[in-house]
């Protein structure tokens, strides 16, 4: 733990503890896992972000964002409450 938190890579944890490096591979993915799991227990996800575009169809093999007249939406949906979106005026 205290070499990861020193942010070494696998390989030099491997070195300074005599370890192979697939091990500590395996005992630092354990530890995020466990970090993560303890994370969404204490503070579960409420709310979901996206953007989006909508409006004008394909023009001259423009898709996307690359399309002309497309308008650019943010978007953000609360679990077990409402939706907000809003459009964006200036998305560059």
């Amino acid at each position: 733990m205290r070499y990861s938190s020193l942010d070494l890579v696998a390989h030099k944890i491997a070195t300074l503890t005599g370890l192979n490096r697939n091990t500590v591979n395996h005992y630092m993915q354990l530890i995020r896992k466990q970090i993560a799991a303890f994370c969404e227990q204490t503070f579960p996800v409420l709310a979901e972000i996206d953007e989006s575009s909508f409006g004008a169809k394909r023009v001259q093999g423009k898709w996307g964002l690359g399309a002309y007249g497309k308008t650019p939406v943010f978007g953000i949906f609360q679990r077990g409450g409402s939706v907000y979106t809003e459009i964006v005026p200036d998305c560059a």
